[in-house]
């Protein structure tokens, strides 16, 4: 398997969870909440995962975004060995 290939991986199982974030955990945190109610204090997350290429990050890099709510990360696959 190369980078490419572990990204996608990586992805396609990032996509399949579901998040539910405490309301407590925010509120502890200091996070705005713009999140959707799902019952009991519960929050459900936005969230989008694209590949580099798909979100147009200029790389070629083997990598997504992950977009959570208001957040955003950028994860980068690199063959260590």
């Amino acid at each position: 398997m190369n980078t490419k290939g572990l990204a996608e991986l990586l992805k396609s199982l990032i996509e399949d969870v579901v998040v539910d974030v405490d309301q407590n955990d925010l509120d502890e945190a200091g996070e705005e909440d713009d999140l959707d109610e799902v019952g009991e204090g519960k929050r459900e997350v936005f969230l989008r995962v694209q590949s580099y290429a798909d979100a147009g990050v200029l790389t070629t890099d083997a990598g997504f975004v992950i977009q959570m709510s208001n957040r955003e990360f950028q994860v980068t696959i690199v063959r260590s060995r």
